[in-house]
């Protein structure tokens, strides 16, 4: 019966671990950790750093969509709606 419990445990954990498991657009694995980065500083308020990690981000991978999004997502919430503008379009080629 322990075994059971066991094997039904272990199961859960990895099943949780695969769903949380996000696919992006890119295999770059730095461009993916300064994507996250950025992301943290971004809710924080912290835009300048935010943006800075999301070009360097897009700088690893070029056709990383989501960085280009997040990207004009930062600018937007900056108010800077030119270059948020200017961003999305670039989003909206790669698509």
């Amino acid at each position: 019966m322990k075994k059971i419990f066991l094997l039904i445990l272990i199961s859960a954990l990895f099943s949780k671990e695969i769903l949380a498991q996000t696919a992006y657009s890119t295999t770059s694995k730095k461009a993916i950790g300064l994507y996250l980065d950025a992301d943290n500083f971004r809710v924080r308020g912290e835009f300048d750093k935010a943006i800075d990690l999301l070009n360097q981000a897009i700088s690893k991978d070029t056709n990383f969509e989501e960085a280009y999004f997040r990207l004009g997502l930062t600018y937007k919430n900056k108010e800077d709606i030119k270059l948020s503008c200017q961003v999305r379009g670039r989003h909206h080629r790669l698509q």
